[in-house]
């Protein structure tokens, strides 16, 4: 028996997709609460590193805590902090296992646990290497849109893996921009 959303085998009769699995809204708005709030907090207690370093440490350590958890309470958490459609046919499997989340979410997973040890090595990224890692994900998508050719899932698992880094060089500059109005506001106060 498959799942009518996402095609995977049904073990138990449940699937462990996030639309076949009811998760909570009030679940839902703590998870995405954490996501924007610990990396903030993280950058003003270490605030003598560099941000990237910080928010890529924080992320990769809090995508754990996450994904520990939803395996506790078996929850799709991962799935749902990606968004991901985990559809089957785009799933990598591991030892004839499809993982919990489609190719390309798990490219930008790599991608982020892997931007830790990038920014160790090298201590100034110029921060247009961040937007250029996102145009293999662009030119992916304007390829499939424009000439209808699909794309496979190692090209997904690579155009993530990159994106992965601008995700998190995203994420800094709204942490840094929430550190600035704050910091601009109680100085108006």
């Amino acid at each position: 028996m498959f799942c009518e959303y996402c095609g995977r085998n049904i073990i138990n009769s449940k699937c462990a997709c996030v639309k076949s699995t009811r998760i909570r809204k009030v679940e839902a708005i703590l998870l995405y609460m954490l996501v924007y709030l610990f990396p903030l907090t993280a950058i003003v207690f270490f605030y003598k590193q560099s941000p990237i370093l910080v928010v890529s440490f924080s992320m990769s350590f809090l995508i754990i805590i996450i994904s520990t958890i939803g395996f506790l309470l078996d929850k799709p958490y991962l799935a749902l902090l990606f968004y991901c459609h985990q559809k089957i046919n785009r799933t990598i499997f591991l030892f004839s296992n499809p993982l919990p989340i489609c190719a390309r979410c798990t490219g930008i997973l790599l991608g982020i646990f892997t931007l830790p040890i990038i920014c160790l090595v090298f201590e100034h990224i110029p921060w247009y290497l961040f937007l250029i890692s996102s145009l293999p994900i662009i030119l992916d998508g304007f390829i499939q849109l424009k000439y209808k050719k699909p794309s496979n899932n190692f090209k997904r698992l690579i155009t993530g893996f990159f994106f992965g880094f601008t995700l998190i060089y995203l994420l800094t500059i709204y942490n840094e921009l929430i550190i600035y109005v704050a910091v601009y506001i109680t100085t108006i106060i």
